[in-house]
């Protein structure tokens, strides 16, 4: 191993690491806050926006990160919308893993049986404090983390980091290698 090499590098890994901590927690919380507006315009049964936000999570769920942030970085400044590499991996992040909380939450919302709402009627509460249940966020915000690693700053950082070494093959990870997690296999 070249430490040299090692140490001469570290800090821009320091960098990009904060630069991902900080754009996925501000995408989550984003994404929170997308995920609670489309779970509860879907509980409440709101007439247009329903199917708006029916098309949204569809369109969301079933487009890679990747395709959305290239369509975002690469899309909107056709139209005449410009932002930085940042805040389209925060708007990316927030538009996929919102999609994700509505789902969650509006399952949660769902799973709460009539006799509960009853039950608290019964006890004095009136329609407007609706039990609100405590869903697992686990599959959104994993889905939201997992697909943080798609977003690069800027494709021109690692072109020049490419051109510092020419010749030489470069090499990605996915998440499992780098953290030494290994997914469990199917007996399937």
């Amino acid at each position: 191993m070249n430490w040299e090499f090692i140490g001469k590098y570290l800090p821009m890994y320091e960098k990009a690491a904060l630069l991902t901590v900080k754009i996925g927690i501000i995408g989550i919380l984003f994404a929170i806050l997308v995920g609670l507006i489309c779970a509860a315009v879907q509980y409440y049964k709101v007439p247009v926006l329903r199917w708006i936000v029916a098309v949204y999570v569809e369109l969301s769920r079933n487009t890679p990160l990747l395709v959305q942030l290239f369509f975002i970085y690469y899309g909107f400044p056709k139209i005449g919308i410009r932002m930085s590499a940042e805040l389209c991996g925060v708007v990316g992040l927030a538009f996929l893993g919102g999609s994700y909380m509505a789902e969650a939450f509006r399952s949660g919302l769902e799973a709460v049986e009539p006799i509960q709402n009853e039950s608290a009627i019964s006890l004095g509460m009136n329609s407007g404090h609706d039990p609100i249940p405590n869903p697992s966020l686990g599959e959104g915000l994993g889905a939201a983390v997992r697909q943080n690693r798609s977003f690069r700053p800027s494709e021109q950082n690692i072109i020049t980091i490419h051109s510092q070494f020419p010749g030489r093959k470069m090499m990605s990870f996915d998440e499992s290698s780098v953290s030494g997690i290994s997914r469990p296999r199917s007996s399937v």
